[in-house]
């Protein structure tokens, strides 16, 4: 399809731009998904020709990943799935550079080294991305046919492949002053969003929205015969809540709220879309029980 075709053509054209121009912005990170034993990190391996290798070590550590990154060509992310969302976000921001400036330790001042390398990643999952955004640096890529990728195959033709995109490198310098253009566009831009939302993970602050949202929406009995199975049955709902009444009628959890539960709860309220009061207030219905405090309000019944 046009996003897949897109993505490997931006990924070989940019790999020959960082050999070619070094520090050419190509922020971009394919990710090969399929079952393990797929072949996935053997192919990354024969793009890369001698100068693949695995990316290894603390990524926050700058001098540490130029040793790595020296004399490499395409080097391999394993395993996104297995990192936390910090370090995914730490992720997210080295793939984005197009310099590194550290002092290397036989070295007497820093030195500026020019991106000359790109990053592919492989996964055997289907949700690795720990993002609220999505992650919009990531092209999932799906290694669904039969069987295993065609290797072999590859190794034969490989260097065609590049010849190919050295080509087209070419062919884009004349069209281009400056950066090229190695990015999606059109329908494949619009595909990648959508892929890279499937394979979000669902966050803890997420899955915590849905159950406040369920609990929010259920009907409250306007006396004690009230019955929720009767749909003639008086119903009301909920219209305003609060950070401590979600704690303690929803989560059935005594005290106060810690304050890492409370910014939970706080930022599942955002999900759920209720609007909140710009400060403490204590003229609602529900300060009476909790007080004054922060109230959410249901949209469209604001006062």
């Amino acid at each position: 399809n046009e996003y897949n075709r897109q993505a490997s053509l931006m990924t070989f054209v940019g790999a020959v731009a960082r050999v070619m121009r070094p520090g050419h912005k190509f922020d971009f990170v394919p990710i090969l998904e399929g079952a393990q034993g797929k072949g996935k990190s053997t192919f990354i391996e024969i793009l890369g020709l001698q100068w693949y290798n695995e990316l290894t070590g603390d990524i926050s550590d700058p001098k540490q990943m130029v040793e790595v990154m020296q004399g490499s060509w395409i080097l391999e992310i394993g395993e996104l799935s297995s990192m936390a969302r910090a370090e995914v976000n730490d992720l997210k921001a080295f793939v984005s550079r197009t310099h590194d400036k550290v002092r290397l330790a036989w070295e007497k001042r820093a030195k500026e080294f020019p991106r000359q390398c790109i990053f592919i990643g492989s996964t055997n999952d289907r949700e690795y991305l720990r993002d609220q955004t999505g992650g919009r640096r990531f092209w999932p890529i799906v290694c669904k046919l039969v069987g295993q990728i065609d290797n072999p195959r590859l190794r034969r033709e490989i260097m065609q492949v590049w010849a190919e995109a050295l080509h087209i490198f070419h062919e884009m310098e004349k069209q281009y002053n400056g950066t090229l253009p190695l990015f999606l566009t059109d329908q494949a831009a619009e595909q990648a969003l959508v892929m890279q939302e499937s394979r979000r993970v669902e966050s803890s602050e997420e899955m915590l929205a849905g159950k406040i949202e369920a609990w929010l929406d259920q009907p409250v009995g306007t006396d004690e015969d009230f019955d929720d199975l009767d749909p003639n049955a008086p119903k009301t709902f909920r219209n305003e809540t609060s950070v401590q009444q979600i704690w303690e009628e929803m989560l059935r959890r005594d005290g106060s709220v810690p304050h890492t539960e409370a910014m939970k709860i706080g930022k599942a309220m955002l999900i759920v879309g209720w609007h909140r009061t710009e400060g403490p207030v204590t003229a609602r219905e529900i300060n009476k029980k909790y007080g004054k405090c922060r109230v959410y309000v249901r949209p469209g019944t604001e006062i």
